[in-house]
């Protein structure tokens, strides 16, 4: 029987070591060079390209995928806006239908913003430039809040929302803004996806953490809306996932909440979980671990304060914008409020105009980005005039289409007082510039 050898995988050196008189070889020297281990090396480095090769070609189809879903997503509302504009146009002597028409606009312009937040904020924590900003603050009176914002929709579609608060340590050290923007994000999707006459429950309940100072805090939302599949459930936290279905595919969404919604936990190092069942429900379950202090929680009695035109009469508002369309809406809701507006179309000119004013303002409303000089810039401007001539230091609030929480930080780092945030909200407006405007006018007034 022939017994066969593999073949060896490698190169051979033949050395002479010992010759006749005739120089013929007598003895040689075989020298084998394994080449196993540069195979492998080569492989695994076309294993390598091939990886490369995938993920080079899921990103592009990935950038496929976000375009289409992007395109489709603002379409819908952009349609909408410019569908029911023309309607109020052609029908302005209709109060009802232009009232109606207004109220469709304002509901498209609101997803609308939605979705380019949800976009910038997928933008920013890919990039890792979205930091988290922790600070002290009542989870109860936040959690609190929360139901106040989810209501108002929940009544459109007759659901009713319970809340359940059972928190021992309710001062707690953490970021609220991004733990209120994943709880309303599921709450949100509790509402959207629950029929009408439906159930929503948030329960926030505190647990023990073996941490010194230190709970681990619980809030489980739960609805008996449309459930989602077991095959689906896997991919909930994916970018743009969405069930497609004939249910879900008419409820508007760009599939980024829920992935935002995750990486954020993530980075409050706590942890999120679903469990769902197809047509009977949903319950999300999000854990976060916080310091707590054991302080009473707070609110500002000024801030909370409710005002009216009347109030405001006589107080003057310093407004900078440059963009006339932004300064005439302001103008318009400021004067509303009852206060009196002076409006600049730049830094330079607020600068200018508040160290001219000999009446005095009671408040200066900022815009960031603007030509010649940028609110920052102004801001130190005025606070260096009012430093050298021993002034009062008069509020100054940002308006600034950055939302996110570093640029309010950039813009109270400036000498400014307070943020609002862009596209206006009057009610938002009215309550942050009577709130400050109220103190520095009282403040202002010479003791009798």
């Amino acid at each position: 029987m022939r017994r066969t050898r593999a073949p060896i995988c490698g190169t051979y050196n033949f050395i002479v070591i010992e010759r006749d008189e005739e120089k013929n070889p007598l003895r040689l020297l075989v020298v084998r060079q394994d080449a196993t281990s540069l195979h492998d090396k080569e492989e695994q480095d076309r294993r390598k390209l091939r990886d490369a090769l995938d993920a080079a070609e899921r990103a592009s189809q990935a950038k496929t995928e976000f375009l289409f879903n992007m395109s489709h997503d603002i379409r819908t509302p952009m349609n909408a806006i410019m569908g029911y504009t023309d309607i109020a146009r052609a029908h302005s002597d209709d109060k009802k239908l232009v009232d109606d028409s207004l109220s469709k606009i304002k509901t498209s312009s609101e997803h609308l913003l939605s979705l380019i937040n949800d976009v910038l904020d997928m933008s920013r924590i890919e990039s890792g430039k979205l930091e988290l900003h922790d600070e002290d603050f009542s989870i109860v009176e936040s959690v609190q809040k929360l139901q106040d914002i989810i209501r108002p929709q929940a009544a459109r579609k007759n659901q009713t929302v319970n809340l359940y608060i059972n928190i021992e340590h309710p001062m707690i050290h953490a970021d609220p803004l991004r733990l209120n923007q994943v709880l309303i994000n599921i709450l949100s999707n509790a509402v959207k996806y629950t029929k009408d006459g439906g159930h929503i429950e948030l329960f926030a309940d505190e647990l023990a953490c073996d941490e010194p100072n230190k709970a681990l805090y619980q809030f489980r939302i739960k609805d008996n809306g449309i459930g989602m599949s077991e095959e689906y459930l896997p991919h909930l936290f994916e970018n743009f996932s969405r069930e497609y279905n004939s249910t879900i595919s008419r409820v508007q969404g760009t599939g980024l909440g829920m992935a935002i919604a995750k990486q954020l936990v993530d980075r409050m190092g706590g942890t999120i979980n679903v469990v769902s069942k197809l047509n009977e429900g949903s319950e999300f379950t999000v854990f976060i671990p916080a310091p707590y202090l054991e302080l009473e929680a707070s609110a500002s009695p000024v801030l909370e304060a409710q005002y009216s035109p009347e109030d405001m009469k006589g107080l003057r508002i310093l407004l900078a914008e440059d963009n006339m369309i932004n300064a005439e809406i302001a103008k318009m809701m400021l004067s509303e409020g009852g206060f009196e507006v002076v409006h600049v179309e730049n830094g330079k000119l607020a600068v200018e105009v508040f160290e001219a004013d000999t009446d005095g303002f009671d408040a200066v409303l900022m815009d960031v980005q603007m030509p010649v000089m940028d609110g920052y810039e102004a801001t130190r401007g005025i606070r260096q005039f009012e430093a050298a001539r021993n002034r009062l230091p008069i509020p100054i609030i940002a308006m600034t289409a950055n939302t996110f929480a570093d640029d309010k930080k950039n813009a109270l780092d400036a000498g400014m007082n307070a943020h609002i945030g862009k596209p206006y909200q009057q009610d938002e407006m009215i309550r942050t510039v009577a709130a400050y405007a109220m103190q520095h006018h009282f403040a202002k007034q010479p003791i009798k």
